[in-house]
């Protein structure tokens, strides 16, 4: 059996979210057929040892069609044109599976002409929902208004369109089953749990926030950090700091570097950040499901505090693997409750770390996208 995975970024090496979904759950696909990973980037595919081969293809789309497309097409689909990317689906054959991973790949997979699985790491109709009512800039929330009505439109086709869809959480899943998708599967992210070293929560005051950091989303949560929920834990413990990792970050975000908040870029590995830090603080509003950090961060032995919004669907409960908050001050005075009690901070970091071994390892989570593949090749 033979599956064909497309990805709109490089997934090697992994530096976002997006591609650790891709590269683990094309790894697991791996273990019972031959898994072609197909993305479109502009350098060539890097040498590896992942058991799937990876081609790298061009797009070649040009920024005056783009944006012609923008007038009825969502943006990350109107910029997605590589004529190389449709030549090599319409003439390979021998797949018995596609796999496009996001919205904007349903496109290029169609050509294939064998059952195909959408792969959405979110709803981008709740993202871009979401966003409207985030997104602090001028003029944004009705930008985004309009990107939501084009999404819906885009999105509900794709979903009716396609063999299978698969997301990571049931709120996605519940939302693709109204809008007339004929299969729907939950496949949970999940989390390389035994090559992350759990250690008990670091003393002091570290306050650490992972992510990338040109992600709309996580800008508003780095922003908020740094002027709302920092300045009030530093009133009650004044050597509180925090660390803004991740690629990428806008000027907005490179300007709040200082004395107590440093601003580090891409990191090869963030887990050294992690165990550095005394609580990381996810102050998410606005995005969608992939929770990829929480569960990072669970496995690590960092206490993780957080709105409900932030970890929806991971299965949490508050008090017992994870602090919740609401509001900014919410927020800060869970993170002053970590950093005083002792007691409290290593019962939540044993106790998330228990339930990312349990239930969130990559192994564990892609048994029904496996099933799910051998069902439609007919295996």
């Amino acid at each position: 059996m033979r599956t064909l995975v497309l990805a709109p970024t490089a997934p090697v090496p992994t530096r976002s979210g997006l591609a650790l979904r891709v590269v683990h759950l094309a790894r697991e696909l791996a273990r019972a057929r031959d898994v072609e990973l197909v993305a479109l980037a502009r350098e060539p595919a890097p040498e590896h040892d992942e058991p799937f081969t990876l081609t790298h293809l061009p797009a070649h789309g040009s920024r005056r069609r783009a944006q012609l497309r923008w007038a009825w097409e969502p943006w990350p689909v109107a910029q997605m044109d590589s004529s190389r990317l449709n030549r090599f689906v319409r003439q390979r054959a021998g797949w018995s599976t596609v796999q496009a991973h996001t919205l904007q790949m349903v496109q290029f997979g169609q050509a294939a002409g064998v059952p195909m699985v959408f792969d959405a790491p979110d709803s981008m109709t709740h993202v871009t929902a979401t966003l409207s009512k985030a997104d602090s800039r001028r003029g944004a929330s009705a930008a985004w208004r309009f990107e939501e009505l084009k999404t819906r439109l885009y999105e509900r086709r794709c979903v009716r369109a396609v063999d299978a869809v698969t997301v990571p959480t049931d709120d996605e899943g519940a939302l693709f089953e109204r809008w007339g998708a004929k299969c729907v599967v939950v496949v949970p992210n999940g989390v390389a749990v035994h090559d992350i070293e759990y250690r008990p929560p670091a003393a002091g005051a570290g306050i650490v926030f992972v992510s990338y950091l040109r992600w709309r989303p996580n800008v508003e949560a780095a922003i908020e950090l740094a002027e709302r929920i920092l300045p009030y834990v530093r009133d009650r413990i004044p050597d509180a700091t925090l660390s803004l990792i991740g690629g990428d970050p806008p000027p907005e975000v490179a300007c709040r570097r200082g004395a107590s908040v440093e601003v580090t870029g891409f990191v090869d590995d963030v887990v050294p950040h992690l165990h550095a830090a005394r609580v990381t603080v996810m102050p998410l509003r606005a995005g969608g499901g992939t929770r990829l950090k929480a569960l990072e961060a669970l496995a690590a032995g960092v206490p993780v505090v957080a709105t409900p919004f932030a970890v929806n669907g991971l299965g949490l409960r508050d008090g017992e693997h994870i602090l919740l908050g609401n509001s900014s001050s919410e927020l800060a005075e869970q993170a002053v409750r970590v950093m005083r009690d002792d007691a409290l901070a290593e019962h939540v970091s044993r106790a998330g770390r228990r339930l990312v071994e349990e239930r969130y390892d990559w192994s564990r989570v892609a048994r029904p996208l496996l099933a799910l593949h051998d069902e439609l090749s007919g295996r």
